[in-house]
C-alpha cells in the first residue's frame, strides 16, 4: 500500500497520533531506516527497531517482529545498516 521511511512514520506519529493511524494501521507498508537496536520480546521474537538516518541516539524508533523468518532474518542484521521492511501497521504503542 505504502511505501515510506521510518523518519517520515515517527515525524507524522509525533504531529498526530490519529493521522498517522489513518495513513499507517492496518496497511502494508514498505518501510526504510537504519537498524537501531535489536531486542527480543517476553515471547523470545526478534523485534527490529528502526531509528532516522543519522540519528543513532534516537529514543523513538519504528519497531517491527514478525514469523520464524523474519527471527532467522534479524539474526543476520547489525545495528547502523540500512534496511527495508516490508509489514503490516500496528499502530502507535508505548
Amino acid at each position: 500500500d505504502l511505501e515510506t521511511k521510518a523518519s517520515t512514520m515517527i515525524n507524522t506519529y509525533k504531529d498526530n497520533e490519529v493521522r498517522a493511524d489513518a495513513l499507517y494501521k492496518g496497511k502494508t507498508l514498505q518501510v526504510t531506516g537504519i537498524v537501531h537496536s535489536i531486542s527480543s520480546d517476553v515471547t523470545d521474537n526478534a523485534v527490529v527497531h528502526l531509528a532516522p538516518k543519522g540519528d543513532e541516539y534516537a529514543f523513538t524508533s519504528v519497531h517491527a517482529s514478525g514469523d520464524n523468518k523474519f527471527h532467522n532474518q534479524a539474526i543476520n542484521l547489525s545495528k547502523g545498516t540500512m534496511i527495508t521492511i516490508i509489514c503490516t501497521g500496528d499502530g502507535e504503542r508505548s
